[in-house]
């Protein structure tokens, strides 16, 4: 059995469930919350509430952190045309990566009425970030001396 594999065969229960209450400006958009944990018995049902306290969240997003930063690693084949890969939290991530400059078949819709065609293409170099693509252009200069 995978570690995956075991990890979705285990069985959760409930402990500890966290009730967030907000109040707001109507006139600002302000926000204030405050933030309640209530333990939960062997039947599922919620017990009293108490303040969650401000050590108690920073403890817990440490672990949410922790786990996160395991699981966007990467491991296994790294092709050579990647050049960097950094997560940045909540899910997204900044990664760089190039293309040479090669021939290769183009193909366009048919709405077009244009043939696929082989064409070259320049080297490429591509950067995602967050949810946004940077596509630049490149070129090697040898410098001989």
């Amino acid at each position: 059995m995978n570690e995956q594999t075991e990890f979705l065969s285990r069985a959760y229960l409930p402990a500890v469930g966290i009730i967030v209450y907000q109040t707001a400006d109507k006139k600002n958009d302000k926000y204030d919350y405050y933030l309640e944990s209530h333990s939960i018995n062997a039947e599922g049902q919620f017990m009293e509430g108490k303040p969650l306290l401000e050590d108690t969240l920073a403890s817990m997003v440490d672990v949410f952190n922790k786990n996160y930063k395991q699981l966007s690693t990467l491991s296994g084949f790294i092709p050579e045309c990647l050049l960097k890969y950094e997560p940045q939290g909540g899910g997204k991530y900044k990664m760089v990566w190039y293309r040479p400059q090669q021939e290769r078949v183009i193909h366009f819709s048919s709405s077009l009425n244009l043939p696929s065609a082989k064409a070259t293409v320049p080297a490429l170099l591509y950067m995602v970030s967050g949810k946004r693509l940077h596509v630049m252009r490149y070129q090697i200069i040898n410098v001989r001396k």
